[in-house]
């Protein structure tokens, strides 16, 4: 457990301490994933729970009153950890012209991007292996180190007394969530994709974002 701590918060490698602890490089990225798999399947429903109704209400809001503009489930910026290192999409959504209207919300729209990279770089702080080359995972393993950080991270806020909400297992358990069907889950998906690249959607998202800031 100690060596899978070292290889996710300092990024030891595998056989960095083979001779020390008589472990192959083999056994050590075993271990690693052993270790994943524990603390996703013991922790994930209270620490990787889907927000309630309650949740999102606090969270949009708390944005709102922060930024000055009303927030959304998701990341406005992305990172990609699989066959090399980890990258930033910088960009900010929308390019707009400049004047007085476009350029305060640009402003706005800066700071609270600037609050997501700032999610993900307590994310890499904490956690090192997240900030180096991933080649040597599979796909499912880079997906169950990251649910693994996430739980641990997630963990340490909550002992910090910062968790955001209390997590409370009779209202969990009393949520019911609804079920879609495979095509129903590719036609929403589809749509989505469709409005995120839709210029006309674009522009009057952009125009409403800007005359409500």
């Amino acid at each position: 457990m100690h060596f899978c701590n070292m290889q996710l918060a300092y990024s030891y490698k595998a056989d960095a301490l083979d001779e020390y602890m008589q472990m192959a490089q083999d056994t050590g990225y075993q271990c690693l994933d052993a270790f994943c798999k524990c603390v996703i399947h013991l922790y994930q429903q209270e620490y990787l729970r889907r927000p309630t109704e309650a949740d999102i209400e606090l969270l949009t809001t708390k944005h709102e009153q922060v930024h000055g503009f009303p927030g959304m489930l998701g990341s406005i910026d992305c990172m990609h950890w699989g066959g090399g290192t980890v990258r930033w999409h910088g960009k900010g959504i929308f390019q707009v012209p400049d004047g007085p209207k476009t350029t305060k919300f640009k402003r706005y729209q800066e700071a609270a991007r600037k609050d997501v990279e700032r999610a993900f770089g307590v994310l890499q702080g904490r956690w090192q292996i997240v900030e180096q080359q991933a080649r040597a995972y599979n796909v499912n393993k880079i997906k169950r180190i990251m649910l693994c950080c996430v739980i641990l991270h997630n963990m340490i806020v909550e002992d910090n007394g910062r968790a955001i909400t209390e997590f409370e297992e009779e209202l969990i358990a009393n949520t019911v969530l609804p079920t879609r069907t495979w095509d129903e889950r590719c036609s929403t998906q589809l749509r989505m994709y469709r409005e995120v690249r839709d210029r006309r959607t674009h522009h009057g998202l952009r125009n409403a974002l800007v005359k409500h800031v």
